[in-house]
């Protein structure tokens, strides 16, 4: 196969990933939970149960889908 083709091949496979991705978080996201706590405050409760104490939780706001843990600061961010 020509290398253009599958480089349009890779780009129409990391398209259709992102869709379904993006639209999967759409839909959960319009469902309530029932418990009433986000998921900085569910990270914090895992993190503390496994002795992770110096790992702070810190709410991020550079938009959708941006969860990530900083190992610089020690430091994991969360959307919401």
């Amino acid at each position: 196969m020509d290398s253009t083709v599958l480089y349009f091949i890779a780009i129409i496979l990391v398209l259709w990933s992102q869709r379904k991705v993006k639209g999967a978080y759409e839909h959960f996201s319009k469902i309530p939970v029932e418990s009433h706590i986000s998921g900085a405050q569910v990270a914090r409760s895992i993190l503390d149960s496994q002795g992770l104490t110096n790992v702070s939780v810190e709410i991020s706001q550079k938009g959708l889908l941006s969860d990530h843990f900083d190992p610089m600061y020690i430091t994991y961010q969360s959307n919401d």
